[in-house]
């Protein structure tokens, strides 16, 4: 990806091949204007350059990364791990991802109970409430009964 980054002008094709191996090579592709397709192609090789500081407001960029990879929402801005969309999506990618999500959204019954047709142990995610809740931790269950570890102390 050196080459990539020292070249003056940064195809697509090149940037490809530069983010497969590196993540830190969008850094280059960033400094010139782009395409947002050309982006949304280079998220799509590699999640992971998500992590540039650059890409982690950017709704688009983060929501074909956690469509990809899930675990991708650690790296967004606190507002897109408050976005319904942005956590629905990387949670039907993956349940590990309401590990990410605002402490709202872990409360959102709805988006939690969807979580757990993947795994009952999303409840290790949810919000206290919603671990203290007796029919919730039992949908958990219906899971995985091993997500009973992650009710909270009250039950």
């Amino acid at each position: 990806w050196k080459a990539a980054e020292m070249s003056l002008a940064v195809t697509v094709n090149a940037m490809t091949e530069a983010v497969k191996q590196d993540w830190r090579a969008i850094e280059r592709f960033l400094q010139d204007p782009y395409e947002q397709e050309d982006l949304l192609h280079l998220v799509r090789v590699s999640p992971a350059v998500v992590q540039a500081p650059a890409l982690r407001g950017h709704r688009a960029a983060i929501l074909e990364a956690v469509r990809k990879e899930g675990r991708a929402l650690r790296h967004a801005t606190a507002e897109l791990q408050d976005d319904r969309a942005v956590v629905k999506a990387a949670c039907d990618q993956t349940w590990q991802a309401l590990e990410f999500a605002s402490h709202r959204l872990k409360s959102d019954a709805d988006l939690v109970q969807e979580t757990f047709l993947q795994s009952g142990l999303a409840l290790q995610h949810a919000s206290e409430k919603l671990r203290s809740d007796r029919s919730m931790v039992i949908c958990a269950m219906t899971r995985d009964e091993a997500a009973f570890q992650f009710a909270a102390d009250v039950l």
